[in-house]
């Protein structure tokens, strides 16, 4: 007895977690999946498509069953945005070609596995968090990617950017200061070097010409000798 009641709640739990599923996906659809269209159905093909569903669906029809309503309801949703051109223009525009993942998050996956021993089946094997996801900008209407409308406005990478630059200008302001103070000193070492010489030349040249004097004139070297010595004997 206690294995039939077992039973019963494990396959009264499975139609539950199999109607969630299906009702997730239904709502994860876009208006041409709820339709039954393709995006490059026509205006009488999509009006069609409505006509047909609005039968199957109507509420007065299945009044014993709640989702048909939500599905009728959804339906009209969509109808009335791809049935008017420039509606489903934006909507093309601003939902675009998107890649569609599995209606289940993370944790609804696990638990079917765990209860049933399988995965929900996805929509499409590839994912939607790849960073080449691309998508249409609602105002220009141009096809943008995932790592060009997020990764390049990281404040931390526009920051970097600038201060590279920053550092370079004051790098080269630096450089440009150092080589015109290098100019400046060694001009005024090389005015100073040429001043010394010149002054040195001149001591040598008086020296030589005194010595020249003195060899030519003896007694002109007794005489100051005399006049020195008489000086130092007065001072005594």
């Amino acid at each position: 007895m206690t294995s039939v009641l077992l039973l019963c709640r494990c396959q009264i739990l499975q139609a539950s977690f199999r109607h969630l599923w299906q009702h997730k996906r239904f709502l994860a659809k876009t208006h041409y999946e709820v339709l039954g269209v393709s995006r490059k159905a026509t205006q009488d093909e999509i009006k069609a498509a409505y006509i047909n569903l609005s039968k199957q669906l109507h509420p007065d029809l299945n009044k014993s069953d709640p989702k048909f309503h939500e599905k009728f309801v959804r339906v009209n949703e969509a109808y009335n945005v791809l049935c008017k051109p420039s509606l489903r223009r934006d909507y093309d525009m601003t939902f675009g070609p998107q890649i569609s993942g599995s209606p289940y998050s993370r944790t609804e996956e696990r638990i079917f596995e765990q209860q049933f021993g399988y995965k929900p089946p996805r929509q499409s094997q590839e994912t939607d968090s790849g960073p080449n996801q691309s998508g249409y900008d609602s105002k220009t209407g141009k096809r943008i990617f995932y790592d060009e409308t997020i990764l390049p406005q990281r404040p931390y990478q526009i920051n970097r950017k600038g201060l590279m630059k920053l550092v370079l200008q004051i790098i080269c302001f630096a450089v440009i200061v150092n080589v015109t103070f290098l100019q400046f000193y060694m001009k005024r070492y090389q005015k100073n070097k040429e001043a010394a010489d010149a002054r040195s030349r001149r001591i040598l040249q008086e020296y030589e010409e005194s010595i020249r004097f003195h060899r030519e004139h003896p007694e002109a070297l007794k005489e100051q000798l005399k006049s020195m010595d008489k000086t130092k004997t007065g001072k005594r």
